[in-house]
């Protein structure tokens, strides 16, 4: 296959086999208006188009609808088929619109859709470009998602697309049954020791694991709740972030510190939960773009709470130190990723149930031995 990017470059693939990323070859177009038409943004002179050969931009949560286009041409003597994937799998609204001998031919995808109308009926969307021997085909692409705008549109040939997503789907399986053991044993130990941090830590776990699982397009297989994708996502998010501050609450002793301190603590939490929950029944990109701003505060929240209680003569575990040198770190890797305008794509995406199984690892070296130390030093109902 020939890729001739609608710009004086050209690059020629000769039908590749295995995965051919496509940023680079391709034009990008932000559409504020979403009014646009497949023929208007291939009539569009290039000069109105980002070229993906530079740095694009981070569009993070937008409300407009990002085009994608480029030519695709065969020029070998045989039939070529190939399939193209956009993005996450949770882009809600993606469609392909294929120009052949003057002839529109439209494929979509994503939960906005009922599933019969997908062009193909999989967790990640796909769709399939197939060309006769000498065929150019133009190739246009809209994406309009109320989540992360995470684009990296790539060329699989048939069978390193179905190892690809075998492989993913074995890593995720086996992380689950991972994380739903862990939770069971958790919850067991957490109830013999009498541990309410454990208990939380293991909450967390699993309802930090179930957001990622939507996040990454598995309501898929729930269809009922698949056109209410979103909805589920800001739910989970609020519950997974409640049940955080009362695992950093008890973690660090915060019931010992100031009265204003905990009341300023808890306001900023109930704030962020609310704008969470808004966006169930309002604007959610509103909502994540709010969320997105607010939740940084609690990189300062966090070392200002083991602050006050230096200040305060209050005893601090290693635990709590560890807890908040590690989550402090996280807060200036965050910072220096914002200073080097990183730009978003899906490999850079760290929603995924190996990062929640990580977190859950890291927080339980902290959460066990004060929990069984607490435990053999005194016999008390659940600390």
């Amino acid at each position: 296959c020939l890729f001739l990017p609608s710009s004086v470059l050209m690059v020629s693939i000769r039908c590749p086999v295995g995965a051919e990323p496509l940023y680079g070859n391709t034009l990008v177009l932000e559409g504020s208006g979403r009014s646009l038409t497949a023929a208007e943004v291939l009539g569009l002179p290039a000069d109105r188009f980002y070229d993906s050969r530079s740095r694009i931009p981070d569009w993070a949560f937008t409300q407009s609808a990002i085009w994608l286009r480029f030519e695709l041409a065969n020029s070998q003597f045989l039939h070529c088929s190939r399939w193209l994937t956009v993005g996450a799998p949770r882009l809600e609204d993606v469609q392909v619109s294929i120009l052949r001998h003057g002839v529109w031919f439209q494929q979509q995808a994503g939960s906005d859709y009922p599933l019969e109308r997908w062009s193909i009926a999989a967790r990640q969307p796909r769709f399939e470009l197939s060309l006769q021997s000498g065929e150019r085909i133009d190739v246009v692409v809209r994406v309009a998602s109320r989540s992360a705008m995470l684009l990296d549109p790539v060329l699989w040939d048939d069978s390193t697309l179905m190892a690809e997503m075998a492989t993913e789907q074995l890593v995720d399986g086996f992380t689950l049954g991972i994380v739903l053991l862990l939770v069971l044993v958790g919850s067991a130990i957490g109830t013999v020791i009498r541990s309410r941090l454990l208990v939380l830590n293991v909450l967390v776990l699993l309802s930090y694991s179930t957001f990622t699982l939507v996040v990454n397009g598995y309501l898929f297989y729930w269809l009922a709740l698949l056109p209410w994708s979103r909805e589920v996502l800001v739910v989970l998010a609020a519950i997974s972030y409640l049940l955080a501050y009362f695992f950093i609450y008890k973690l660090l002793g915060m019931s010992r510190l100031a009265r204003w301190f905990n009341i300023a603590v808890f306001g900023y939490v109930l704030v962020a939960v609310l704008i969470l929950l808004q966006g169930a029944a309002g604007d959610v990109v509103w909502t994540l773009e709010r969320f997105r701003e607010l939740r940084y505060v609690a990189y300062i929240l966090v070392p200002l709470a083991l602050l006050c209680a230096i200040h305060r003569r209050v005893h601090v575990s290693w635990l709590a130190w560890l807890f908040c040198g590690l989550f402090s770190l996280q807060g200036a890797r965050w910072l220096w990723q914002q200073l080097g305008d990183t730009v978003r794509t899906e490999s850079g995406d760290v929603y995924s149930l190996q990062s929640s199984l990580k977190s859950w690892c890291d927080s339980v070296v902290k959460s066990v031995p004060a929990s069984w130390g607490s435990f053999y030093s005194t016999p008390s109902p659940m600390v």
